[in-house]
This record gives structure tokens, sequence and C-alpha cells, in this order.
């Protein structure tokens, strides 16, 4: 019990004192200097409420909210060590999560977490050749260097952001638990690059707070590929691509026959593409497309994803900084895990499609407001689609 209890402490003093020391450094952001600081605390606030208009498992109205506090640290400019940057962060999460009255699969928001402190990220990193190589290690998440989209991200709905083929099939490190990892990443400069990450394969399974660490055979390794590209040019209009996947070495549950079973991969594609610029390096309105595979139905519960949608910037003249999002994505849940958990649950739907429509208004340069509705078809645990209305209010110093 002492144990837990120090834990607790120690993280809230460390977000207290992050904060604390972002506010000061906020405050003297003004001071005109030409050195660059090597120390660069950050902070960032969310709070959201949502209201199940109709249908999913019970209307209502449910509250969230997120601190995440952090610093980077550059040592070149702190100790001389060349390339070399360390950054730390931790999480303070409270509330209900929203997908309560919804009986979906994916989580309706990205930052619905239980109750509690988290240490999250703390890795170190460094980089060799004019950031051409960069190592990475330390506690970090597969979600922070892998799979993602640019214009996915404003999305608030969790399937936008990590490929639930990896968080709904394993235990990998992602929010808002991180785990034990490594990452090597090699770049051609303004063409290719390809990235290889060794990653816990169990890291939130029976622990709330970040620093539980245990490994075994069992819980095994996830080991994750991506080869990718940012310098593709269609005309003016830049885009980005990637393939990628993972391999875990862990045991897993065969949904027939209640076995254990050794092994499981997927695989994924990414691309962002402008599709009409304001100027020559600006889009106007830019696509995203996602995709995801896990062959093995026997062991996993997501067999397919797939997502896609559009971003607006600067809808409306003198509002530069807004955005404006249309994205919708589908959810394919494996024939033997629908079987196995129809034995138990009272109604299990084959899959689950969501539409996500949000408007970002950015009211200063560290606050926005971003209402959205949310339409969940399909929600695995109802029987009747879901309407959702959320807004979420967002600080960032």
């Amino acid at each position: 019990m002492t144990y837990w209890v120090v834990r607790n402490f120690l993280c809230r003093c460390f977000l207290a004192s992050t904060i604390v020391i972002t506010g000061v450094y906020a405050a003297g952001e003004d001071d005109e200097t030409d050195a660059e600081p090597a120390v660069q605390p950050y902070l960032y606030l969310v709070a959201e409420m949502f209201s199940n208009l109709s249908g999913g498992l019970d209307t209502g109205t449910s509250g969230h909210g997120l601190i995440e506090a952090g610093f980077d640290v550059y040592l070149d400019r702190l100790l001389g060590w060349s390339g070399a940057s360390f950054h730390v962060s931790g999480l303070l999460a409270g509330g209900e999560d929203p997908s309560v009255n919804a009986g979906d699969f994916n989580t309706l928001s990205n930052i619905a977490a239980p109750d509690g402190v988290y240490f999250y990220d703390a890795w170190l990193q460094q980089t060799f050749y004019d950031d051409q190589l960069r190592l990475k290690f330390g506690q970090m998440r597969v979600d922070g260097d892998f799979m993602g989209s640019e214009y996915g991200t404003p999305f608030i709905n969790s399937g936008f952001g990590i490929l639930n083929t990896f968080s709904g099939n394993t235990g990998v490190p992602t929010f808002p638990v991180a785990g034990l990892g490594a990452l090597a990443q090699y770049t051609w400069p303004e063409t290719a690059y390809v990235q290889l990450g060794v990653y816990d394969g169990d890291a939130g399974s029976d622990q709330r707070h970040g620093v539980d660490y245990h490994f075994s055979a069992d819980e095994g390794a996830d080991i994750v590929y991506e080869i990718g590209t940012d310098g593709f040019q269609y005309g003016d209009l830049a885009g980005t691509y990637k393939f990628g996947g993972y391999y875990h070495t862990g045991k897993f549950t065969d949904f027939r026959d209640g076995t254990n079973v050794r092994g499981n991969y997927s695989f994924y594609v990414v691309a962002d593409q402008h599709l009409l610029n304001q100027s020559p390096d600006t889009p106007k309105l830019a696509g995203f497309f996602r995709a995801s595979y896990s062959p093995q139905d026997e062991r996993n519960t997501v067999s397919f994803y797939a997502e896609t949608g559009v971003d607006l910037f600067a809808p409306f003249p003198g509002r530069d900084e807004d955005v404006a999002g249309l994205g919708v994505y589908y959810t394919d849940f494996s024939n033997d895990a629908v079987t196995a958990l129809r034995l138990t649950e009272p109604h299990v739907n084959a899959s689950e499609s969501v539409l996500e429509i949000f408007y970002k208004a950015q009211i200063t340069p560290w606050l926005s407001l971003k209402p959205e509705f949310q339409f969940i078809f399909d929600p695995m645990f109802a029987k009747n689609d879901a309407i959702l209305f959320g807004t979420r209010l967002e600080i960032s110093l």
C-alpha cells in the first residue's frame, strides 16, 4: 500500500511542478533573446462534454478532462551533447468515459482514460549524420512514431488515433499507458525513410500508472516496422505515404477453443494528400486514408479497419487558423471473436462505423473550441445507432 501511495504522490508532484514551471516559462516568452532554451516545458489541458442524443445504450451527458505536462530537454544546448534530446511527461485524467452511453468498441474520445495520475513518456533520443539516423529509447508509445496521419489527428474519436488492429488486438503501449521500447529510423532527405521499433508486448494489462515493468515470454514483444515518403509531389500538391505492420511474439487466446496460440501480425497503409493549396506549402483542403488488416481471425477481435476524410483549413475569411473536418471509418470484427462474445453478451454487432464532423475555432494562439457531431452506426454492444454532440475546450502552452 505504501508503494502505491508514494508513487501516486510523486506523479502528482511531477505534474504540479511542470505546470508551475510552464507558467513561469510562458510568462517570460516575450523577453527578446537569440538563444534557444535548453529546457522547454509544455502544458496541455483539455475538457469536453458529450451528450448521447439518441440510440446507443442510453441517452445522457458525460464530461471528461485531461492534463498533460512535460519537458523537452535539448542536451546539445544544455551539455554540448550534439544531437541528443530528452522528453518526459505525465498525465492527470478524470471524469466519465463518454462511450459509457454509446456502447461502442472504438472509444469516441481520444482522451478518455480511467481516473488517475500516469507517468507517461520518458525517452532519450540521439541523431547522427545531420539527423538522417535517429535512435530513441525509453518509455514511449507505438503511436508516437508509427501509423500516424497528420490530417486524421484533429479528429476526436479514438479510431482516428492508434489503429485498432494494434490497440484492439494486443496490449502494446499506447495512451494512456506507455511502455519500454526502442526505435531506429534512417531517412533519405526529401525522399523516403525506414524505421523499426521494439516495444513491451503488454504494457497495460494490469497497471494504471505507467511505471510497472515486467516481462515474460507469454506477453512477448511487439516488433513494428514502417517505410514511407513525405516527399511525394503531384504537381504542386504534396503527399505523405506509408506502409507498415507488426509482428507480436506473445501468446494469444484462440476464440474457438480457449487455448493459447503464439504470435500475431498485421499490416497497414497510410496516405495524407493535399487536394487544394492556399500556397505552395500550405493546404487549403487535404485528405487522408488509412487501412489495416489482421488476418488471424481466431486470435484477433478486429479483422479489418479503414478510414478516410478531409480537412478544410481557413474555411472563412479572417479565420486563418480554424479547421473543419469530416471523417468516416469502418471496423470489421472477426467472426470468431463475435461468435465467442455472443455467448456472454446480450448483443454484439459484427461491424461498427463512425461519421465525425467537427469545427475547430482557434480563439487565441493557446485556446481553441471544437464542437462536433459523431454518428455511430452499429455500435458493437448496442442495438441502435447512436447520435452524439460534443464540445472540446483545449489549452496549449
